[in-house]
């Protein structure tokens, strides 16, 4: 059978765009392409008969999932599995136009997809994850592909032009992963290659915004259907929202099958990616300045007294005398200056006037639009193999050996803190001049930076499954299907963590390491329209070159901070079983599982540096030896799943079934080293989930419903960087080090790595509700419902003792020495414990963002015959609750959520 068809849909619009006259069209023409030319020799599908580690494909069919291996990784019925497990379907997909997991997560029962500000706010995390989520209210970024996961790093961006379905478990659950967020997984399930059917597909997608995306597909038979191979490519440049957030992508995915012998088979695909992203901060999440409009929004002369009038809520910038780009000035082409001085308004480290609330910008402000332009860029480059070899030695005995390499390579361009928005109040400049920006919003672009990140992983797995039935002996004893599981995983990570310095002979302080080389940015602008002034715009994948082409600056990428050169080896041995009594109507599920662990990295301290200027060198250079680190090798930790199903009513009617279950399970997340400010490795998240539920089934297998209900906690999350804390304390004791030349002040710093972090814990629980109905074959519909409520608790618990104890005793002994910007120890003290009260009093509360409730509805309908045969028409109804976004400050001028 050969089908050849063109698929045209739209990206998820809202209501003005659907109304937009080219999404109509768009729409309508992609409707009349997609009709397919009918065939009159099409021969009934031959029946595949589906090994246990594999599972029916779901392209082409409805929204409900008859078989998973997410219960007992071997294929079980999905109504015999007592755990919370979601399926989205390739139509699901489809219907919707989305093409990736964030962008189904509202579509799916406690799934919260997270913006790169909520990662970074509610976990130490890398806000350069494509995709990461809240399941239950527990962050989580755990993805696997084919139910392989990779020890470090995060895995490819997974895409709908290549996935089959998307399998969500909420919660704990130790038989498919040991070692990762107890929040769950997310695991993708790529096309495979079919032997019975030739085909070709091309899709074409669009919107109002200007995104294109194409699709190519083919799969074709081989060898007289003995094997197959299957190629799908894709090119996407999408725009996105807010503006100028952008995604570009080129894909290609090859997957093959062979069947060997009637027994014997070798499955396996390959993946190879070029991703672009442009991933900014909403600006309006970040206001400074609230203390100079209370204060009557004024402009002042400039004078390098330090503040200038507190009662206005004014400051001025001391310090260095910092290189600084300066972009959207209205007084000519100011493009780099040698300090940009001008007073700022409730500066984010200069706190003794300022208004630490994190307030919405004012309304005049684009919310649909970031104003920094392209500073914070990421690109991927990746390559995905796997290989599976299939053996069936009995009727009842299977075993399979798999491969799975998985590398991925990316830059990440970040200039930090230009989500800050602030004033310009001078009304003039240093010089005594008049200041053509007095009163401008500009944005502090903050030092620029690169991460440069190399992920290897290499994962081999064997499986076996083995029935024993043994309702022959007695109806008592049922039937079972055992698996065991030996998996190790391996991933290696290489890291360069570089800043903008000006290397140049002219540069402001001889040496090279010196802060005043840093090269930081300012940029003023409209707030509706972003950048103002004719320059060009900022760019920070392209700013080394651009600003090496004014006088007295060469801008090069420096390694500031030691990189990373780190391994971990991990093992898993798991033993599951599923039994069948009376009748199949009790079904119960049991794994435990084994996970050991074993961590190098190259010790602080030890990382080679160019004698020339004393910067780091790149990881490619380094030749410092790894180590193995004690905290976090050796490790051996033993997890359980446990669950059941009663099917208390069976073929009653038009009642297919009606269900009881229950799913406990726990598992562990080992740390990879993640230091505290000690230099002590933090301890390891653990987590627990239990599950009571109920399924139903009606109609002849059209409508399926299930409703959940959860208790999931976790311990020891990796909570928010401690940073800002413990670079105010060490600030003290460098610089009174410096001006009195006691070496003996060093001892009192803290662990000055780059991933310092404390932990919190968290408690949730809800309700989960979903429904599938497919009342004629072309009809479909799916609706969700979900309740979470999630509790923080025992919050930076290290950070809050440490502050306790240790502050007051620096406040003792120095708390009046003035530092160089002029500002006493207490005060800058007073800022770091100000800095941190926003975390802790979030103890009790939800974690930001969190909505309590969220339903949705999804309907679709395909003509299949008359005059409108090829077209559809669908659409959603979503609705979600208010979430926590920010912090007021109460009477004791604390931060409220």
């Amino acid at each position: 059978m050969k089908c050849y068809k063109m698929h045209l849909s739209g990206f998820p619009l809202n209501l003005r765009n659907l109304l937009s006259p080219v999404a109509l069209i768009c729409a309508f023409a992609g409707s009349a392409i997609a009709q397919e030319a009918p065939d009159n020799d099409v021969d009934q599908e031959e029946v595949v008969v589906l090994s246990p580690f594999e599972v029916s494909t779901n392209e082409g069919e409805d929204y409900y999932v008859s078989d998973t291996l997410a219960g007992s990784r071997l294929r079980s019925d999905s109504k015999d599995i007592g755990a919370a497990i979601t399926h989205v379907t390739k139509d699901f997909l489809d219907d919707l136009g989305a093409s990736d997991i964030m962008e189904v997560a509202d579509f799916i029962p406690s799934l919260e997809a997270l913006d790169n500000q909520e990662s970074g706010q509610d976990q130490n995390v890398s806000t350069y994850r494509p995709q990461s989520f809240r399941i239950r209210g527990l962050f989580s970024e755990s993805f696997a592909r084919n139910y392989h996961g990779v020890a470090s790093g995060p895995i490819i961006p997974q895409d709908g032009y290549n996935t089959d379905r998307l399998t969500l478990s909420a919660g704990a659950n130790s038989i498919l992963f040991g070692s990762a967020n107890p929040a769950g997984i997310v695991n993708t399930s790529t096309v495979k290659a079919q032997t019975h059917k030739e085909f070709s597909e091309v899709r074409f997608r669009t919107d109002d915004r200007g995104s294109t995306r194409y699709e190519l597909h083919h799969n074709q038979p081989l060898l007289d259907g003995k094997a197959a191979l299957r190629i799908a490519y894709l090119n996407e440049d999408a725009e996105l929202y807010p503006e100028p957030s952008w995604r570009k992508q080129d894909r290609l995915y090859i997957a093959g099958r062979w069947d060997i012998t009637e027994n014997t088979k070798i499955t396996g695909n390959f993946e190879t990616l070029d991703y672009h992203r442009n991933a900014p901060y909403v600006s309006n999440m970040r206001s400074f300045y609230g203390a100079w409009e209370d204060a009557g929004s004024n402009v002042v002369p400039y004078t390098g007294s330090n503040p200038t009038n507190g009662g206005l809520g004014i400051r001025n910038y001391t310090g260095a005398p910092f290189q600084t780009p300066v972009w959207g000035s209205l007084g000519g082409e100011m493009d780099v200056v040698p300090s940009w001085r001008h007073h700022a308004i409730s500066n984010f480290n200069r706190v003794t006037v300022a208004n630490l609330n994190r307030e919405p910008t004012p309304p005049e402000f684009n919310n649909g639009r970031d104003l920094a332009e392209n500073l914070r860029v990421q690109d991927q480059r990746g390559n995905v193999a796997e290989i599976n070899l299939e053996h069936k030695f009995t009727d009842n005995l299977y075993m399979q050996l798999s491969a799975f390499y998985h590398e991925i390579y990316q830059d990440m361009w970040i200039s930090w803190s230009s989500n800050q928005v602030g004033v310009d109040a001078a009304s003039t400049l240093p010089d005594g001049s008049s200041n053509p920006d007095a009163g401008r919003y500009y944005l502090n672009g903050g030092v620029m930076q690169i991460r440069e990140l190399d992920f290897e992983n290499l994962n081999f797995r064997w499986t076996a499954s083995y029935d024993l039935d043994l309702e022959k002996v007695s109806k008592w004893l049922g039937r079972h299907q055992f698996a065991a599981m030996i998996e190790d995983n391996s991933g290696t990570r290489w890291t360069n963590r570089g800043q903008l310095f000006n290397t140049d002979a002219a540069r402001p302080n001889q040496n090279y390491l010196s802060g005043q080389n840093k090269l930081r940015t300012i940029i003023y602008v409209d707030p509706q329209k972003g950048l103002i002034g004719d320059g060009p715009k900022p760019d920070t994948r392209t700013m080394d070159t651009y600003l090496s082409t004014f006088p007295g600056i060469t801008a090069e990428w420096k390694n500031f901070i030691e990189g990373t050169h780190e391994t971990i080896e991990q093992r898993a041995y798991m033993i599951a079983a599923q039994s069948h009594f009376f009748n199949d109507r009790f079904v119960t599920t049991a794994g435990y599982r084994i996970d050991e662990q074993d961590f190098w990295n190259t010790p602080a301290g030890t990382w080679d540096r160019d004698p020339n200027t004393n910067f780091y060198l790149n990881y490619q250079d380094n030749t410092a030896p790894k180590a193995l680190v004690d905290d976090v090798s050796n490790l051996s930790e033993g997890t359980y799943s446990l669950g059941a199903v009663l099917h208390l009513i069976e073929d009653q009617g038009a009642l297919d079934y009606f269900s009881l279950t229950y799913n406990q399970s726990n598992n562990f997340a080992p740390s990879p080293g993640f230091p505290d400010f000690y230099g002590s490795v933090t301890p390891n998240s653990t987590g627990e989930t239990e599950d009571i539920g109920l399924k139903a089934g009606m109609f002849g297998n059209k409508l399926h419903a299930t409703v959940n209900f959860f208790e999931s906690g976790q311990l020891n999350a990796r909570g928010p960087n401690v940073g800002a804390m413990t670079n105010a304390y060490n600030s003290v004791w460098f610089e009174l080090e410096e001006s009195t030349g006691d070496q003996s002040y060093l001892n009192n710093l803290l662990d000055t790595q780059s991933s310092n972090s404390d932990t919190f814990d968290n408690a949730a629980e809800g309700i989960e509700f979903q429904l599938t109905y497919t009342p004629v074959s072309n009809w479909r519909l799916s609706f969700m419902a979900s309740q979470n409520e999630t509790i923080k608790t025992n919050i930076l618990p290290r950070t809050a003792a440490f502050m306790a104890t240790e502050f007051p005793k620096v406040k003792s002994a120095h708390g009046s020495y003035i530092m160089e910007d002029g500002q006493t120890v207490t005060e800058h003290l007073n800022e770091a414990e100000a800095l941190m009260q926003p975390q802790f009093t979030q103890e009790g509360t939800r974690p930001l963002n969190q909505r309590e409730w969220r339903y949705n509805l999804i309907t679709n309908y395909r003509f299949s015959q008359g005059p409108l045969e090829g077209f559809s028409i669908g659409g959603y109804f979503k609705w979600q609750d208010k979430p926590v976004i920010g912090y007021f400050r109460d009477g004791n001028n604390q931060p409220n959520p």
